[in-house]
């Protein structure tokens, strides 16, 4: 039982993951977002979608290479700073989770 309910905390931090990524890319990309409010670039539609494409397939490719390999962060083996980067992806798909299911 203890087997099967890591395996489900592991699929599920997996898709909070991805989820994160999608949804900091979206942010970003997006007309009106955070890279057009930050530095007042405005993307033409062509450039928009190879942009947002990019990152989430890299940071996807990333996410399963880890995966594969035994899992995001290796208990007692992570660096502080792997293991906040899954903490913060993982927070923030949480977010856009919320966000995208109460609109």
């Amino acid at each position: 039982m203890k087997r099967i309910a890591e395996e489900i905390w592991t699929y599920l931090t997996f898709a909070l993951i991805v989820i994160g990524i999608v949804g900091l890319t979206w942010e970003t990309f997006k007309n009106g977002g955070w890279l057009e409010q930050g530095l007042g670039i405005v993307l033409h539609r062509d450039a928009q979608e190879p942009l947002m494409a990019t990152p989430i397939v890299v940071g996807i490719l990333l996410l399963v290479t880890a995966f594969m390999r035994g899992g995001l962060v290796a208990p007692g083996k992570e660096h502080p700073f792997a293991g906040t980067i899954v903490y913060v992806l993982v927070a923030s798909g949480l977010y856009f989770s919320y966000q995208w299911i109460i609109s």
